[in-house]
């Protein structure tokens, strides 16, 4: 994964915020022209329109991507934006990227071309890289099966997979999780019906009680060529779980039926780097033959490449719990796969099984619902740096100050985060685990649901707050237990790179919501509201609080994360609403925070130290805010609106702006906007070599290097320069519609 340089823009940012900066800021006569509210933001922030000036209507979802310096951000839009590009979505809208050049942004289309690796349909790309060099994008073939590439910006592209065609449903495939290094491509057979779907014979129909469908994994072969293979089946030919399926990461249950998560999210450190090693979840005792049934228990199965073959085994055999008195309990239930480190050497898992001497209660039940706390339900580490046959750790037994240490946790299933590194982790438990105070003095009560963190180095216990009772559930609550995993939920731990990305950050800064007052700032009762809290210097703080004269009686967006989307390749660009320091955080509310925010409908506000500032535009009484993104560096906020905030900004429709520290463009004048740009240096001049600070890392230097302008009456089009179209050609059609249509064209 590309390396940014975060040091120059963060420099710039903090010494903004030094007293009386705001007059050194270099981009000084944009901010003014540009307005009092802009002259308000901090860190010499200033306005660029993002989504080109004219493009019709644009759909109004939130912008999916942000690369980790700011410069590309992925939206989506209903018109066709790039005519080198198919209008696949002209009903649910395309995604197009935006890269920023020196004098305007300019957006070229993520659509796969007409006929590239045969493809007679595609579906939306999928699963970006961090600095938007490379994505995903599933194409139909004329049989109707699918296949998977991988593209870059100039629609060069891998073929992934083999043909992939669903031998009992029509639906597409689904992409679960892919390696870092894009090499390794794991999805089910059925996207919408989890359950359900075959690509290979061989593979065992889901039957009987607890029934899931099978993991898949294409790659390329030595030679170059993808292939297809069944996940859970080895070198020796056994398919593991048999007809009771796999699932890469978690396979989770909820009320007592396998009811799994959408998208497979729950596979944080599931995949190693390079693709060769896998954590799956299956039913390992589950005979060849015979209805899947739950009296097998589910457990953490590794999958490793070897010359020979795929070989699997289970993760851990066997409890460690070795005590005389009393004696462990032989009671079996079910392992839950949590999440994992970035280098697989930490997993975290919950369990009713007895597994470590500190490990006292019994099992209350089989297995860890998703959504209530369960009597002898436990959050465990299997810990690979430690020694063999003390490599697990009972992470919920509490500290020496709780009233039955090892007993009682009664954990809520599907935790909160795990750290990149693994080295932290965050849960709720009804169990008082420790007398610790919290920062705001109380302490955890037995059977409410406490909010916890424990560090993996010094295995100690901090409580954080009591939270409500609704904080749990997917991230249309809180979505602090019961939900999709880090990054996914209701919970956002950064940094997560860290100095060594191979590694991963620690996460010790935790951005989480609440309906619960945790701090004596928050008076607006249950409402929702923003917390940020430092494990390192034990702090917690109120975001969504207001500056003097503002309002506390608004409740904040629930969404933020990945929102259900799939897995990406890096963890956490999608939906990102903190910067990897945790001093940048974005805010949607129904609160007016500051004085001027009257109008009771959702707000976009920037956090910054301790203050907030509402961003140019938001003030939008008749639409509700779009979920605005952070870059990882903090160096930029991307947001919609349908405010005409420049003169570049050519209709009423709504439109991406970014909020850029530094940035800004010299106005253009209302009846001059600047032109509409695709990814042609003749129609846009920044787009040439030096003007994209990634540029070098996408294309290699002949290929930059030969994007010369093309003779007078030519435009670039696929890499070679052609005879520029006239302004009425013709609208290609494809499968009965127009590739140009525009919303409302199809009916």
């Amino acid at each position: 994964m590309k390396r940014f340089a975060l040091i120059p823009v963060l420099a710039l940012t903090l010494l903004a915020f030094a007293p009386g900066a705001r007059a050194a800021c270099p981009n000084e006569a944009i901010r003014e022209a540009q307005g009092a509210e802009v002259l308000a933001l901090p860190g010499c922030m200033a306005l660029e329109q993002v989504s080109p000036s004219k493009k019709g209507n644009q759909l109004a979802l939130n912008a999916s991507r942000i690369s980790a310096d700011g410069t590309r951000i992925v939206f989506k839009s209903f018109a066709n934006l790039d005519p080198e590009v198919p209008n696949y979505g002209g009903i649910t809208g395309d995604l197009f990227l935006a890269s920023r050049g020196d004098d305007i942004w300019g957006s070229s289309g993520t659509n796969i071309p007409y006929g590239a690796g045969g493809s007679t349909f595609g579906v939306l790309p999928s699963n970006f890289s961090s600095d938007m060099s490379r994505w995903f994008q599933k194409i139909t073939l004329s049989t109707g099966s699918f296949k998977i590439l991988r593209e870059t910006p100039d629609h060069s592209y891998t073929v992934l997979s083999p043909s992939l065609q669903n031998l009992t449903e029509t639906g597409e495939p689904a992409i679960q999780g892919v390696s870092t290094s894009q090499t390794h491509v794991y999805l089910l057979p059925e996207a919408f019906n989890p359950r359900n779907g075959t690509f290979l014979p061989d593979d065992p129909q889901p039957e009987g009680v607890g029934e899931d469908s099978n993991l898949y994994v294409t790659h390329l072969d030595s030679n170059g060529e993808p292939v297809l293979e069944l996940a859970a089946k080895d070198l020796n030919g056994k398919v593991w779980g048999g007809n009771c399926g796999a699932r890469l990461g978690g396979m989770e249950s909820r009320l007592g039926s396998n009811v799994n998560l959408p998208n497979g999210e729950r596979n944080q450190g599931a995949i190693s780097a390079d693709g060769f090693r896998t954590y799956i979840s299956t039913r390992p005792g589950q005979p060849a033959t015979g209805d899947c049934t739950e009296a097998n228990r589910k457990r953490i199965m590794v999958r490793e490449e070897t010359p020979g073959g795929p070989a699997i085994e289970e993760l851990f055999t066997g409890s460690e719990c070795t005590r005389v008195s009393p004696s462990c309990s032989t009671s079996d239930g079910d392992d839950a796969y949590q999440g994992a480190s970035i280098d697989q050497s930490k997993v975290y898992f919950t369990t009713t099984r007895q597994l470590a001497d500190s490990d006292l209660d019994g099992s209350g039940a089989p297995s860890c619902d998703i959504a209530a706390a369960i009597a002898g339900c436990d959050l465990y580490l299997y810990d690979a740096d430690r020694p063999s046959g003390n490599r697990l750790v009972q992470v919920s037994a509490g500290d020496n100050t709780s009233p039955t240490p090892g007993a009682g946790a009664n954990l809520y299933n599907s935790i909160a985060a795990i750290a990149a590194d693994g080295s932290r982790v965050y849960f709720v438990a009804q169990g008082k685990l420790t007398i610790d105070q919290n920062p705001e003095g109380a302490t955890a009560t037995a059977g409410q649901p406490n909010f916890y963190t424990w560090d993996a180095e010094t295995e100690e216990t901090h409580f954080i707050g009591s939270l409500a009772a609704n904080d749990g559930g997917d991230f249309f609550e809180s979505g602090l237990w019961g939900s999709h995993g880090t990054w996914n939920n209701g919970a956002y731990p950064v940094p997560i790179e860290g100095p060594d990305p191979a590694v991963g950050g620690d996460g010790h800064i935790l951005l989480f919501k609440s309906n619960a007052a945790l701090t004596a700032e928050d008076t607006d009762g249950t409402l929702r509201d923003l917390y940020r809290y430092d494990a390192t210097t034990d702090q917690l703080i109120l975001v969504s609080k207001p500056e003097p004269g503002g309002s506390d009686g608004g409740s904040i967006n629930a969404v933020f994360g990945s929102n259900n989307a799939q897995p990406g390749t890096d963890y956490a660009q999608i939906g990102r609403p903190i910067s990897e320091d945790g001093q940048t955080i974005e805010v949607i509310t129904t609160g007016g925070l500051v004085p001027a925010d009257t109008n009771s409908a959702e707000d976009i506000y920037l956090w910054r130290e301790g203050s907030v500032f509402r961003v140019p535009g938001s003030d939008q009484t008749l639409k509700k805010a779009n979920q605005p993104l952070v870059s990882a560096d903090g160096s930029t906020i991307a947001f919609h609106t349908a405010a005409q905030l420049l003169p570049s900004d050519g209709d009423t429709a709504l439109d991406v702006y970014a909020m850029r520290a530094g940035g800004g463009y010299p106005l253009t004048s209302p009846d001059r906007p600047p032109p509409t740009c695709f990814s042609d240096v003749n129609l846009c001049p920044s787009l040439v070599e030096g003007s994209i600070s990634s540029e070098r890392d996408i294309n290699p230097p002949s290929k930059v290097a030969s994007k010369k302008p093309c003779a007078k009456g030519k435009v670039r089009r696929q890499g070679k320069c052609v005879k520029k179209p006239k302004k009425a050609s013709k609208r290609r059609r494809h499968n009965g519609r127009s590739a140009g249509a525009k919303q409302g064209d199809n009916k």
